[in-house]
C-alpha cells in the first residue's frame, strides 16, 4: 500500500521509534511539511478511533491549512477509497481506522482544542508564528492521552520565538527528534528556477539568503521596536501589586484574527508602567463588550478607558450598554489621532524605565516580542513600523495618551537618529 510514498533518508528514524516530540526547521525548499503530511496519512492507517488535529496560528481558510496537501497526497498515492473528505468541517476522515483529522487556527480560540476528545497527534505547521499563549494550551492537551505526539515545522524567525526557545536553544525534554532541514535535504527535484533565485539571493545578500534557504535566524535584532531586558520585562511571582496605585485602561479595537480586540489594564510608579490584566477577543459584538471588559479588567467600571477613536459608532454603543450584573454603564472615551501618533506613542513608551508585564498577558508579551519596524528587501531597516503584532501597544498607548498630555512634552517629531536605542 506504502510503495509510493518517498520517505527521506533523514526521517526515517520516525518511521521506526515513537517520539513523542518531533521538529524540522530550517529553510525554504526542505520539504518538511509534505514529508509530515506523508508520515500522518500513514499513521492513521495504523492508529484506531482517535483523532489528529493540524494547526496553524491564524487560519482564515482552509486554503491557508495543509488541507489541500492532504487531499492531493491522498490522491497521488492512490488512497481516495480509504478516505472521506468533509471540506465544508475542515475535517479528513480515514474511514478504515477511524481516524479524523481537523484543520484549525489556534489564535481564534485556542481553547476550543480542548474540547477535542482523544486528541493523539497535533502538527503544528508553520510553528515561529506561533503565540505563547496557544502554546500553552494546545501541548498540554494532547500530552493527556498514551503515547501521545507534537509535531512541529517552521522557518526559523528570532531566537525569542517560543518554538525555537522550547526546542532548539532551552530544550529539556526527552524523546525528542529534532533536525535541521534544507534544500539539500529534499528528496524530490527542485526546479531550476528555486536555485536560480536563490544563487541571485546567495550574490545579493549572503545573510538574507542565510536566513531563507538555510534556516539562520534573522540576526539584526535592531529590527524589534522594545527589547526584552532594556525597554520591557515579565514580572516576576512575587510581585504585589500596588493598591494605591492609578488605575489606566486602553481598547484597541478589532475584528479579525490579526487584528483583535484588545484591551488592558496598567499603572504607573516610580518611573516604570506596569500592565496587570489584558482581555482579548475575536468577533465579540459589541453589545458583549462592555461585560467581557468588566469581566477581565478589574476595577474598569469606576475608570475611564480610552479606546481606538476611528470607530466613533462603537464608542457610543459601549457607553450606551447596560451591564446589569455590575449595574452600571462603562465610560469610553476616543483618543486623539494623527500623523505620528504611532511614532509618539513609541517613544513614549520607551520613556519608561521599564515596562513590566504580568506573565498572565500571554498576547501583550507576544506583542511586545514582535513588534517590529519595516525592512526592505536588502534587509535594511525603515523608519516605517510594521503593521503587525500591534493590537497590545495601540491600547497601552492609549491608555497613557492623557499622561503624554499632562506632561506637556512635545512627541511631534520622530527621532530618527535615536530610532534603537
Amino acid at each position: 500500500m506504502y510503495s509510493k510514498i518517498v520517505i527521506p533518508h533523514y526521517l526515517r528514524h520516525i518511521y521506526k521509534h515513537h517520539y513523542t516530540y518531533i521538529v524540522l526547521y530550517g529553510g525554504r525548499g526542505g520539504a518538511k511539511s509534505l514529508s509530515l503530511v506523508d508520515y500522518l496519512i500513514l499513521k492513521s492507517f495504523e492508529d484506531k478511533n482517535c483523532q489528529y488535529l493540524c494547526a496553524r496560528e491564524i487560519q482564515n481558510s482552509l486554503l491557508a491549512s495543509v488541507f489541500s496537501v492532504f487531499q492531493e497526497k491522498i490522491y497521488d498515492l492512490g488512497f481516495s477509497n480509504y478516505f472521506r473528505v468533509v471540506e465544508s468541517r475542515g475535517l479528513i476522515h480515514n474511514i478504515t481506522s477511524d481516524v479524523k483529522i481537523h484543520f484549525k487556527g489556534l489564535w481564534r480560540d485556542p481553547n476550543a482544542i480542548k474540547g477535542i476528545v482523544n486528541l493523539k497527534r497535533l502538527f503544528i505547521d508553520e510553528a515561529a508564528s506561533i503565540s505563547r499563549h496557544s502554546w500553552r494550551i494546545v501541548t498540554p492537551t494532547v500530552t493527556r492521552v498514551d503515547a501521545p505526539q507534537i509535531i512541529v515545522a517552521f522557518n526559523p524567525e528570532f531566537t525569542t520565538d517560543v518554538v525555537y526557545e522550547e526546542f532548539i536553544t532551552n530544550n529539556t525534554r526527552d524523546n525528542c527528534f529534532i533536525k535541521k532541514v534544507s534544500y539539500i535535504h529534499n528528496p524530490f527535484k527542485l526546479p531550476h528556477e528555486f536555485f536560480a533565485e536563490l544563487e541571485a539571493l546567495k550574490k545579493k545578500d549572503y545573510d538574507e539568503y542565510l536566513h531563507v534557504y538555510e534556516g539562520h535566524c534573522i540576526s539584526n535584532s535592531n529590527i524589534k521596536i522594545f527589547k526584552k531586558g532594556t525597554h520591557w520585562d515579565i514580572l516576576k511571582k512575587d510581585w504585589v501589586e500596588d493598591g494605591e496605585a492609578e488605575l489606566e485602561y486602553g481598547l484597541d479595537l478589532g475584528f479579525t484574527p490579526s487584528h483583535p480586540t484588545f484591551g488592558l489594564r496598567c499603572y504607573e510608579k516610580d518611573k516604570c508602567l506596569y500592565v496587570t490584566h489584558e482581555a482579548v477577543a475575536i468577533g465579540k459584538d459589541i453589545d458583549e463588550l462592555p461585560k467581557f471588559l468588566v469581566d477581565n479588567l478589574p476595577h474598569i467600571k469606576h475608570h475611564t478607558i480610552w479606546v481606538d477613536s476611528s470607530r466613533p459608532e462603537t464608542i457610543s454603543a459601549i457607553n450606551r450598554t447596560w451591564i446589569e450584573e455590575e449595574n452600571c454603564y462603562l465610560l469610553a472615551k476616543g483618543v486623539e489621532k494623527g500623523q505620528g501618533s504611532v511614532e509618539d506613542g513609541i517613544d513614549h513608551l520607551k520613556s519608561y524605565d521599564m515596562i513590566y508585564i504580568h506573565p498572565r498577558c500571554n498576547h501583550l508579551i507576544d506583542n511586545f516580542d514582535r513588534y517590529s519596524y519595516k525592512t526592505d528587501r536588502k534587509g535594511n531597516i525603515l523608519r516605517d513600523v510594521e503593521k503587525a503584532n500591534d493590537d497590545g501597544i495601540d491600547a497601552l498607548r492609549y491608555a497613557k495618551e492623557q499622561t503624554m498630555k499632562d506632561k506637556m512634552v512635545n512627541y511631534r517629531k520622530w527621532n530618527y537618529n535615536n530610532l534603537y536605542y
